[in-house]
């Protein structure tokens, strides 16, 4: 296994999980904080709030993208990630000041802030994979990135609600827990081993020319948008989930966890299965299964009656958008070359405009249609297959199993 095996991976690992972790973590804070208003702010509208924290989170990812390629082109990529996670250690200590004193407004312009250290570490996290893996062992480090991503997704977003949970304690506990994890992500990033990649001479792309990468050629552009295609699945499906387990299943809140560990486990399953399974059937069919399982088993959600029923039903949708992520990120990186870096940015920018375009989609049916999220869900596994089949036929998949 890689992570054993490969000792500035498994330092980079653990680097970008407790980024992760602590992103969700903080953020999950924030949106708990304000729905209960324990948290002043001077516009008392909680729903604009909760909006408008998630959309300041997602914005720099469209603004800060571009600029995190340039310095991963320029800069040895170990030493970028040591001082993008000791920037984070400085955040959070501010964040954890702003906790403290109760500055709702700060802690918005914190929450941006931290997008933005996302945002710049986006294009470096891929594009150093490249530089240490090939062929079969790629496939495996992106399947334990999006492995380790969604595990901290699943662990930020389940710590913020148990240290909430302990009452007076509640907020000195996040605030030393903000600070701890951003540490240990900073102790960690210091022992990946530069790679001597410093290229001061690098040429600087700007905004338009980044995205015009991906339109080079009809491969490249259907790549970029099936990754982001994942995106905006699993933002619609995230997005609905508490009021699918509060409104529909007409469960506790407490149960929306279980349903979302049970999304997360998926996608670490099918992720990690990735590599084996691929040598088994071939990418293609690999692909396929996943594309088409997220189609059906989407679609099957809608019969779903229970809590447990729901958990494995979100359980196989994460495995087969495992199967269905890792080959497209593998393939972006064997194809990107000198590149890499601003494709993945690209990537990146392409990803929050679906997502974006997926909330547009829910305000859509839920909101201005009045129709149900029944129908949305049917709505999402109908789309997906010709989706799927259109951005299919320039991937070029096949050429990972060479």
């Amino acid at each position: 296994m890689l992570i054993r095996q490969h000792n500035s991976f498994r330092a980079y690992w653990f680097t970008q999980c407790l980024g992760a972790f602590n992103d969700n973590v903080y953020k999950n804070t924030l949106l708990i904080l304000f729905a209960y208003g324990m948290l002043t702010l001077p516009v008392g509208n909680i729903s604009l709030v909760n909006n408008l924290a998630a959309g300041i989170f997602i914005l720099p990812f469209l603004l800060f993208s571009t600029l995190g390629a340039n310095l991963a082109a320029r800069y040895d990529h170990a030493r970028l990630m040591q001082y993008l996670k000791l920037s984070e250690c400085t955040l959070m200590s501010l964040a954890a000041a702003m906790l403290w004193l109760d500055q709702g407004l700060a802690l918005l312009l914190l929450l941006f802030l931290m997008g933005s250290q996302s945002a710049l570490f986006g294009p470096v996290k891929y594009s150093v994979l490249p530089a240490w893996f090939q062929h079969d062992d790629l496939l495996e480090a992106n399947a334990w990135v999006e492995f380790g991503t969604f595990l901290a997704i699943l662990l930020g977003s389940l710590t913020a609600g148990v240290l909430l949970s302990f009452s007076e304690q509640a907020i000195g506990l996040v605030c030393l827990s903000i600070i701890v994890l951003a540490l240990l992500g900073w102790w960690q990033s210091r022992k990946i081993v530069p790679l001597g990649n410093h290229n001061p001479e690098a040429p600087r792309l700007g905004f338009k020319a980044t995205l015009r990468l991906c339109h080079h050629s009809k491969p490249m552009r259907s790549l970029v948008w099936s990754i982001s295609w994942f995106w905006f699945i699993g933002a619609s499906l995230l997005t609905q989930l508490p009021a699918w387990v509060g409104l529909h299943l007409q469960a506790q809140p407490w149960q929306v966890s279980l349903v979302l560990a049970a999304f997360a486990s998926g996608v670490g399953i099918g992720s990690l299965s990735s590599r084996y399974l691929k040598r088994r059937v071939g990418v293609n069919l690999l692909w396929w299964t996943g594309a088409v399982g997220l189609s059906v088993v989407t679609g099957l959600l809608v019969l779903s009656d229970s809590v447990f029923s729901s958990m494995l039903g979100f359980a196989i949708v994460g495995v087969c958008g495992g199967w269905y992520a890792v080959p497209l990120y593998t393939r972006l990186q064997q194809v990107a070359g000198d590149e890499c870096e601003w494709l993945i940015a690209a990537t990146n920018i392409y990803n929050a405009l679906f997502m974006i375009a997926s909330a547009v989609l829910g305000i859509l049916i839920l909101g201005i249609m009045e129709l149900s999220l029944l129908v949305l869900f049917l709505t999402l596994a109908v789309m997906n297959l010709p989706i799927c089949w259109l951005f299919y036929r320039d991937n070029h998949l096949s050429d990972i199993d060479d």
